[in-house]
């Protein structure tokens, strides 16, 4: 046996993709496990509105990790551009997030329209804001605040997780190997990712598999990270602040636009993890990745280039 052909693709002369792969986990978890070995810990906030901007910050940090471990991988490992990671301004990019955050907030809304059809969800008007037949104007404010804070944290948390399951470590498998392969494994852990959520259920984690599986078919049509973004942040924007029913199993943020309740037909509306644990999001997201994996079918092939912007 040859050792050297298990490590080195000597056609590309380069480490296989799995190699690389283990490299970009490594490098990504080094900060914790150093942190591990030197006995830190992280600290957390006390109030609502501070811990959102806090959680926006270390977001952002975690997204800047995950982008330098990445530009080193692609640049150093895979000899690529940074550009085929799909997270550069390229010409149009804007209208890739603003088309997958009209699609995605449609996509949540008939899941919701499902769930109010079917007896099982109500939504009101909240409460907050409107005293005495009038407007509260500082509670007004307040709602506009807690509004532009949940769209940064969602924002922040949607690019973080499209970079960590559909950004280099499934990029560089997908070279290498047929698109289902990664496609199934990443899926996976993006369920796994949500299983310690409160009120978490097994249905729950089957609907996030299948949502990662129409994340990853929303990139292998696109090749770009913007697509899926805007996807991921129409559905977590409009499912909880708008909405105003529970987010993965956390209610956020506290003054919603509507309030949402749910505690009828828990199978079809998810209960109190929300709608991602119940059946019309099961019926959403299947149609979703009917109509996307159509679209990208062709090119589920281990020999189709990353298109670079």
């Amino acid at each position: 046996m040859d050792i050297g052909r298990i490590i080195i693709d000597d056609e590309k002369e380069r480490l296989r993709s799995g190699w690389r792969l283990l490299i970009f986990i490594a490098l990504l978890l080094s900060p914790r496990i150093l942190m591990g070995l030197l006995g830190m810990r992280g600290g957390g906030g006390s109030g609502r509105l501070t811990a959102s901007i806090e959680a926006i910050g270390g977001y952002a940090l975690m997204i800047g990790w995950v982008m330098v471990v990445s530009w080193f991988c692609v640049t150093a490992l895979d000899r690529e551009k940074i550009s085929s990671l799909g997270l550069w301004f390229f010409p149009g990019w804007w209208r890739e997030a603003v088309r997958g955050l009209a699609v995605g907030a449609m996509m949540i809304g008939a899941a919701v329209l499902l769930q109010v059809a079917g007896g099982g969800t109500r939504l009101t008007l909240h409460p907050f804001w409107w005293h005495d037949g009038r407007i509260d104007s500082a509670a007004l404010r307040q709602s506009f605040i807690e509004a532009v804070l949940a769209f940064g944290l969602l924002l922040a948390a949607a690019t973080f997780e499209e970079l960590l399951y559909r950004g280099y470590a499934f990029q560089t498998l997908q070279r290498e190997a047929p698109a289902v392969v990664p496609t199934i494994l990443f899926s996976l852990l993006f369920g796994l990712g949500h299983w310690w959520n409160p009120h978490r259920t097994f249905f729950s984690t089957t609907n996030t598999l299948l949502a990662g599986i129409w994340l990853s078919l929303a990139w292998l049509g696109s090749r770009n990270l913007w697509w899926p973004i805007g996807l991921h942040l129409g559905w977590n924007y409009l499912l909880g602040p708008v909405f105003g029913l529970p987010l993965s199993g956390i209610s956020f943020p506290l003054h919603p636009l509507l309030l949402g309740s749910s505690s009828n037909a828990t199978w079809l509306t998810g209960g109190d993890y929300g709608s991602e644990g119940g059946m019309a999001a099961t019926i959403v997201l299947l149609v979703a990745i009917f109509f996307t994996g159509r679209r990208v079918i062709r090119l589920v092939t281990p020999t189709y280039p990353i298109k670079s912007p």
